[in-house]
């Protein structure tokens, strides 16, 4: 598994080191240019928050290519390993840029509080709510929905390499619409009874209401106590089933 990770690092890592500097600088410039221009700081603020989730995202499709490719790599697939560590060494990729994403954003968020106050920041509304056991039960939370998220893609990309041509990569669109809509269905049919305001994350939950004076929202971090167990269940349920379905197609469906 690390040898497939470290070899997986090194394909990306030119490109991780240029995407890294070139966010860096635009974060640089952003802050700069709007001291310059007066800008309004919040409006600063937002843009940076943007820039973080564009990075993301990157982040996510750089993983999905090392995926496509290593199902590709004739001597990749070869090698005597359990055909899910290929699955597992780009999650783990994704993982680390998260995390370091993560990092950035702490230290952003620092510089941000000093210069916009404590009101005025992403995290303001939910700040003094995060003890320790919901700050854990929060990154918990979105390491769950990252993994499960990339399961679910990976499964779509197993799906279409699985055809020969661009039928495949048509079949493996159908494949990710159709799952998204039996999940989303799924997802609906379990939550049609829960509470109005109540929003899952994993291993932990928001509950979201008016404000007393509506003109606003409050947002309270409610942790274990705020997920449908049920919602979790199917999620992990789905989660291994979609992972029995890459490996069945990896080492019976996809030809070398």
């Amino acid at each position: 598994m690390i040898k497939l990770l470290k070899y997986d690092w090194k394909r990306n890592s030119n490109s991780i080191f240029a995407a890294t500097v070139i966010f860096i600088l635009a974060q640089t410039i952003l802050t700069v240019v709007g001291e310059i221009k007066d800008w309004v700081p919040l409006t600063t603020y937002i843009v940076s928050i943007v820039l973080y989730v564009f990075a993301g995202f990157l982040a996510f499709l750089m993983v999905c290519q090392t995926y496509n490719a290593n199902l590709k790599a004739y001597s990749r697939r070869l090698l005597p390993l359990p055909s899910l560590y290929t699955v597992a060494s780009p999650i783990l990729l994704l993982l680390a840029s998260m995390a370091f994403l993560l990092v950035l954003f702490l230290l952003h968020e620092f510089a941000f509080v000093t210069w916009l106050g404590l009101d005025e920041t992403i995290l303001s509304p939910i700040r003094e709510q995060l003890e320790l056991k919901l700050t854990l039960s929060f990154l918990i939370g979105f390491v769950w929905l990252t993994v499960s998220a990339t399961v679910f893609v990976f499964f779509c990309i197993t799906f279409a390499r699985t055809f020969e041509g661009k039928i495949g990569t048509w079949l493996g669109i159908l494949m990710f619409i159709g799952l998204a809509a039996v999940l989303g269905w799924l997802d609906e049919l379990v939550h049609s009874n829960s509470s109005s305001g109540n929003v899952p994350f994993g291993i932990t939950g928001f509950s979201m209401a008016d404000t007393p004076s509506g003109d606003g929202l409050t947002v309270t971090v409610t942790g274990i106590q705020g997920i449908s167990i049920i919602s979790f269940l199917i999620e992990i349920a789905t989660c291994v089933t979609l992972l029995f379905g890459i490996r069945y197609m990896m080492n019976r469906k996809i030809k070398l």
